[in-house]
């Protein structure tokens, strides 16, 4: 991302404006008196006086006279405390020749819209499309210099791209800017206002214009044929979107090749716009805001691609034909499902609707799955597949590199989640990422959520998960022990996330020995297809990090000390910022869809350029870790782990030894305590009985007692003998629930309460260097 679109997307227009959406203020441009002539739109502003159209940093340029819009923008970043992404030269000078174009851009739809005064009969060809003057100023339509053409800014949410011409007589009606005319090198999608959730997909750019003026959230393609760009565009919005095609033949095909490449968030609306009305701009013209009433109708009775399939299907008259329509059509869209209960159900559907069996349906799905596994891909989907990894010097790679080297690069992953919609436990967000992370170091760390139900444990491993790459992410609501055991996904470097442990209890040993192993390995006597029985081999190679999340207190006992519990927060006060988020999203203050995907995409690149290296610890001399519990055994371990993955995340700052090994700074260390003391002082919280009554005895002692220092002989243990209560104390000592002054008077030692229960001490430091 560059610091244009960073400023655009982090600094509002109303800020540097003074005003909101929909008021006038005075214009900066030309002087005129007292007459506020300048309208705030949600992403630019326009002077109705002086034809001025500007965006956030276009407007800051004019008002603080700078020179080069870089200039501007890296002044408004420096008032507005925006962190732009670190960019080489090449790169700046890449953004600024994007920058220009779109001002030049800008330039020309300002002189063609002034051009409308001088001929009013394209004016009139605008208001006869249902654009009156106010509109025609607010998209800055307008004509070309003989007055024979319409033309429209190629507009992509406040910025002008390009500019489009539309005869008003004559073949072809419109004619688009080539390819590297556009400041991108391609044709983007057309998207003349604010993109939000539920947005409507049209065919042509005044069938966008009109549901924009509206107030829709809109998107054009600009013709029947889609681009791999647009599409790619479109796959990064979350969803619905409602496509509106135009009512002809062609229109149509196109609309449900759309709407089966955006299953399952695409829904296709019945192309009924009135008598002699073929497309939402006819429906615009003649209607004006009452189109506002179709439209709703339309949505009402939107349909997804299965439906559109299965309708198909259903008007064949055999079953062998139902059949077909079913593995050609219809089964290559449920694996786009990514929960196995919704393709479950599908497959139900399905079968019910057109009176087939489930089961030869279930194995044709499996057969395809297996078949896509091991298909090579063909030239375009490898041409994809190459561009997940961003290109060096370009503007991805740049912002990606940019995160890399930033030595705040968790509490950046942290602070991103917040801004997708996750509030609060900071924490835990963090130690979630190194947990997921850890699946690409190759040393798992294993993660478990135990919280009640509504908590939000799945609210939060979606967010941390989803800035992973989707293609190491596999989600599971549930998982037997035999699914693990023969999968045809491959696990080896991925995150297995179980939406619900009590769905896998089957899996619970399955999981245990790939949480130890990284491995698994099962034997089965199969039936072969002659008819003989022979032992069959399958193993899973991992390692694979298992998100586990619960309702229950604890995990299966042997499963429950190999995982790092992370805690959801269940306070009121946390509460409090989940309901006010809700509030702040429904009232429309929360990033967009195009943002939230700008985001994913960042943290996707970043982590696709993550390199395999081992990590060494050079200060373990000086690592101190407590004798007790019995846990420390293995979180030891872990502790280890999580310092190891947060230098990897770190490694384009970190020195390297002269074997290429990343050299883990204290930083490191202190990070991963940070992270993990919460986790592993409640996995260690638990206490024994006697330790429990020796605690209740001290907290029945005077406050003098307890802060300043009592003896064991002040303590009145009922049931608990005095040699029981003088090992308890030097247990609680070594767990941290006490402080001892170590010298042992004449009544034996003092102790003071150091913390309550609840705030338990780990015990772990890192000594300082000698001499420091």
């Amino acid at each position: 991302m560059s610091i244009f679109e960073t400023l655009r997307d982090r600094v509002s227009v109303e800020q540097v404006a003074g005003g909101r959406v929909g008021e006038k203020i005075l214009c900066l441009a030309h002087a005129d008196g007292n007459r506020p002539n300048m309208h705030i739109y949600e992403d630019h502003v326009h002077c109705f006086a002086c034809d001025f159209h500007a965006d956030v940093i276009a407007l800051w340029q004019l008002m603080h006279g700078f020179e080069r819009p870089i200039e501007a923008a890296l002044d408004l970043a420096r008032e507005f405390g925006v962190e732009v992404p670190e960019q080489s030269p090449q790169a700046r000078k890449e953004a600024e020749e994007r920058r220009c174009k779109e001002e030049r851009h800008l330039k020309q739809a300002r002189a063609c819209h002034r051009a409308l005064d001088t001929y009013p009969n394209v004016r009139e060809w605008w208001e006869q499309r249902g654009f009156d003057e106010g509109l025609q100023r607010q998209f800055l339509l307008g004509t070309n210099r003989d007055g024979t053409e319409a033309v429209i800014p190629y507009l992509h949410r406040g910025r002008v791209m390009g500019l489009i011409r539309r005869k008003l007589e004559g073949e072809p009606k419109y004619i688009y800017p080539r390819r590297e005319e556009f400041p991108e090198g391609h044709r983007p999608l057309f998207i003349p206002g604010p993109l939000r959730h539920d947005a409507l997909l049209a065919e042509g750019i005044l069938d966008a214009l009109a549901l924009a003026a509206l107030g829709e959230c809109v998107i054009a393609v600009g013709g029947t044929n889609i681009s791999r760009e647009q599409m790619r565009e479109l796959e990064r919005l979350s969803g619905p979107i409602y496509i509106l095609p135009d009512a002809d033949p062609k229109g149509d095909e196109a609309a449900r090749q759309w709407v089966r490449s955006l299953y399952p968030k695409g829904f296709l609306c019945l192309a009924e716009y009135g008598e002699g009305r073929k497309d939402v701009a006819d429906l615009f013209a003649e209607e004006g805001h009452r189109t506002t009433e179709v439209l709703t109708d339309l949505k009402a009775a939107a349909v997804d691609a299965l439906y559109l399939e299965l309708d198909e299907a259903a008007k064949g008259s055999d079953n062998l034909g139902a059949y077909r329509a079913v593995k050609e059509r219809i089964l290559p869209l449920l694996p786009k499902l990514e929960d196995e209960g919704e393709q479950d159900a599908a497959l139900h559907d399905v079968a019910d609707r057109l009176k087939l069996s489930i089961k030869p349906i279930r194995k044709a799905l499996a057969e395809q799955k297996a078949a896509e596994l091991s298909r090579e891909p063909d030239e375009e989907e490898a041409a994809i597949a190459e561009d997940t990894v961003p290109t060096p010097g370009t503007e991805r790679h740049e912002r990606a590199m940019a995160l890399l080297k930033d030595r705040r690069l968790l509490s950046k992953a942290a602070v991103d989640m917040k801004r997708l919609g996750h509030v609060g436990e900071f924490l835990a967000k963090k130690l979630g990422f190194v947990c997921a992370a850890s699946a690409l170091y190759g040393g798992a760390i294993q993660p478990s959520t135990h919280a009640q139900s509504a908590a939000g444990k799945n609210a939060l491993w979606d967010n941390v998960l989803s800035l992973f790459p989707p293609e190491i992410v596999i989600r599971r609501s549930g998982l037997s022990a035999k699914a693990l055991f023969r999968t045809q996904v491959d696990l080896k470097g991925r995150v297995l996330y179980i939406q619900e442990v009590a769905g896998s209890q089957d899996a619970d040993y399955t999981i245990r020995v790939m949480q130890s192993s990284g491995r698994l390995e099962y034997e089965a006597t199969e039936k072969m297809p002659d008819g003989s029985l022979r032992n069959v081999v399958y193993q899973t190679e991992g390692p694979t990090v298992i998100v586990q999340t619960t309702t229950k207190n604890h995990l299966h006992p042997e499963n429950e000390t190999r995982v790092f519990p992370i805690f959801i927060d269940e306070s009121d006060e946390q509460t409090g910022r989940i309901v006010g988020s809700i509030l702040k999203e429904a009232a429309g203050q929360g990033p967009d869809e195009d943002e939230k995907g700008q985001i994913k995409q960042k943290w996707h690149d970043a982590i696709r350029l993550l390199e395999p290296a081992e990590v060494v610890i050079p200060y373990t001399e000086r690592i101190e870790m407590p004798r007790s519990p019995l846990r420390i055994r293995r979180d030891a371990r872990r502790l280890i782990d999580v310092v190891r993955v947060i230098a990897w995340l770190h490694q384009h700052q970190r020195e390297r030894d002269a074997e290429g090994r990343i050299l883990a700074t204290e930083e490191d260390f202190n990070e991963a305590l940070r992270l993990v003391r919460e986790s592993l002082r409640r996995a260690w919280k638990s206490l024994t009985p006697s330790e429990e009554a020796v605690l209740r005895a001290i907290r029945e002692l005077s406050e003098s007692l307890r802060s300043h220092g009592f003896k064991r002989r002040n303590l009145n243990v009922k049931g608990v003998s005095d040699r029981t209560v003088k090992e308890v104390l030097m247990s609680l000592t070594e767990t941290g629930y006490l402080d001892c002054d170590g010298r042992s008077g004449p009544q034996g030692y003092t102790y003071t309460l150091a913390r309550e229960a609840e705030e338990i001490s780990i015990g772990i430091s890192l000594r300082p260097l000698p001499g420091s």
